[in-house]
Formats: C-alpha cells, sequence, structure tokens
C-alpha cells in the first residue's frame, strides 16, 4: 500500500473512533446540578429530578429490625450524602463507567456504607443494601444519562423506586421505570438548606 494511502487509512480509523466514543458518550462527564463535572471521592447529595426537597438517604429495611440499611428515597430520613468511587484514575465521573457508591457517613450498623445489590431482597425485585464490597459485582453500578437527568444502572437494569406497603418509605430497587436524578455538591445545595432547616424545627428526622 502506498505512503499516502496508508496515512488516509490510519487518519480515517482514528476519526471513526472518535466519532464512535462521542456517539456513545464515552469520556462524557456526569454533569452536577450546575453544570460542572461530578468529581469522584468527593461528597454529593442526590435528588429525584425536579425535587429538591426528597433525597435519597439510607434506612432500616423494616421498621422492626435495624440492620441491615437500605438505599431508600425520602423528605423526612436523615440526608445523607455519597461519594463515587472510580477504579481509574479519572478526576471527573464518566458517563457509563463501572463505579462503587458509598455514603459519606458511617451508621450504627456495622456495614461498609457501600451500595450492594441484594438479589435475596423480600421484595418483589431486589433492594440496594449499605453492606457492599468495594468494585464487587454486586456493587458495581453506572450513570447513564437520561434526557437532561442521570439514572443508576446495574448490569442491564436500571435503579428505581419500590414503595414497602406496611412503612410507606420508598426504598431503592431494581426497577424498569428509573429514578431520574441530579447530583448536588455538599456545601453547595441552598435550596437543600434552607428545607433542612425547615424540616429540624418541624418535622423530627427518622434515624
Amino acid at each position: 500500500m502506498k505512503p499516502a494511502a496508508t496515512t488516509n487509512l490510519v487518519i480515517f480509523l482514528l476519526l471513526t473512533v472518535v466519532v464512535t466514543a462521542s456517539a456513545l458518550g464515552i469520556n462524557e462527564a456526569v454533569m452536577d446540578a450546575k453544570g460542572r463535572p461530578v468529581k469522584p471521592n468527593k461528597p454529593y447529595f442526590i435528588h429525584p429530578a425536579g425535587q429538591p426537597e426528597v433525597w435519597i438517604s439510607r434506612h432500616q429495611r423494616f421498621l422492626d429490625i435495624q440492620c441491615p440499611q437500605v438505599a431508600v428515597l425520602s423528605d423526612r430520613h436523615r440526608p445523607l450524602s455519597v461519594v463515587f468511587l472510580l477504579q481509574s484514575g479519572a478526576d471527573y465521573v464518566p458517563l457509563s463507567t463501572n463505579l462503587s457508591i458509598r455514603y459519606d457517613a458511617y451508621d450504627h450498623c456495622p456495614e461498609s456504607g457501600i451500595w450492594r445489590v441484594d438479589k435475596s431482597s423480600p421484595f418483589p425485585t431486589p433492594d440496594i443494601t449499605a453492606a457492599g464490597s468495594v468494585f464487587a459485582p454486586d456493587s458495581t453500578f453506572t450513570i447513564q444519562k437520561d434526557n437532561d437527568v442521570y439514572k443508576f444502572v446495574y448490569e442491564s437494569s436500571s435503579v428505581g423506586v419500590f414503595t414497602e406497603p406496611t412503612s410507606l418509605i420508598e426504598h431503592l430497587v431494581l426497577n424498569p421505570n428509573s429514578l431520574d436524578v441530579i447530583f448536588v455538591p455538599k456545601g453547595d445545595e441552598p435550596g437543600y438548606k434552607e428545607a433542612s432547616s425547615y424540616l429540624k424545627t418541624t418535622v423530627p428526622f427518622i434515624y
């Protein structure tokens, strides 16, 4: 093959790789609520899209059993931030990249605080406990874009919400109806501060 033809072929292949990567969102950063790249190992509050007064927290699975703790969606449970753990050394969280999710504060249960899909859950679909191991198969998620917001995905299943009929607590579970979320850096959530201040004086948090 002539040198010019070889050069053109290499350029074509490189352009194909770049265009394909762009189309798939490879290396595209997950963005926070203000349009800044989400950083690994930094604490973020997770809110359902359009619901700044609601957040993801953790709570006991059933009211009469303290442990294990599970991921819940609530406007009354203690708000907790999470950090995203990457296997790579990237300084931002890329879309569709394997990661583990850990609560930024420890609880009274002897657990790691890392999200784990519990396939033995008593609910109709697996729920998410706080007893995972970093980068273990059952503790590895991705963040994917859903229009202008984001969703968590485990393997090929989205993370959604199941309302436990007795306690009415909204648990995070694997669900085809995904929960769309946004990420707000800890210490940078003005709407959250007003809401949490109101709740602390009017409605006691459920710990």
